[in-house]
């Protein structure tokens, strides 16, 4: 496990046994959900195509969920908006490059706003959420506003394509 400048956002390696019959890819081990303190409620497979945004979303207050990240197929940039006050990242962006090929994991904690960016057809998305999905406290916002931010990563947003809900989203502001 690496960690990153964001507080208990990590990067995770996982195991991967490949031989000439193919490869076993280890997902899931309660060891590790145990370590990571990680009650799994909710988990989601998305499918997309290239240029797809999912996200940024988030649920409010003791609400928030933690999850846990990875590529099945495909690639992807994940996106974490760090809102937690008082945190020294509070309001900054992180961006990682997730793909089917390089064995690893986000462990994103709560209080972040969430999201991927996908970078190529067919891309899979498996994330496991501690914390059920309540629709009624959900909030989030529109990645537009990190235009900048996006394109440095070689997203050409004017080719993004996003959900009529999330095209919506106010664009975050630091206050």
């Amino acid at each position: 496990m690496k960690g990153t400048k964001f507080s208990d956002l990590f990067i995770i390696q996982r195991d991967n046994f490949v031989d000439d019959r193919g490869s076993l890819d280890k997902i899931y081990s309660s060891d590790v959900f145990d370590f990571l303190r990680m009650k799994i409620d909710d988990v989601y497979i998305s499918l997309s195509k290239k240029n797809v945004v999912r996200g940024l979303h988030h649920q409010i207050d003791h609400f928030g969920q933690k999850k846990l990240v990875q590529c099945l197929s495909g690639e992807f940039f994940d996106l974490a908006l760090d809102l937690r006050i008082g945190s020294n990242t509070y309001g900054q962006l992180f961006t990682h490059k997730l793909s089917a090929n390089d064995n690893t994991s986000l462990l994103i904690p709560s209080g972040f706003s969430h999201g991927i960016v996908s970078i190529e057809d067919d891309t899979k998305c498996l994330t496991f959420c501690s914390g059920a999905y309540l629709p009624q406290y959900e909030e989030g916002f529109n990645l537009r506003g990190w235009s900048d931010t996006l394109e440095n990563l070689g997203i050409q947003v004017a080719e993004l394509e996003f959900s009529g809900k999330d095209n919506a989203l106010p664009i975050f502001n630091l206050v």
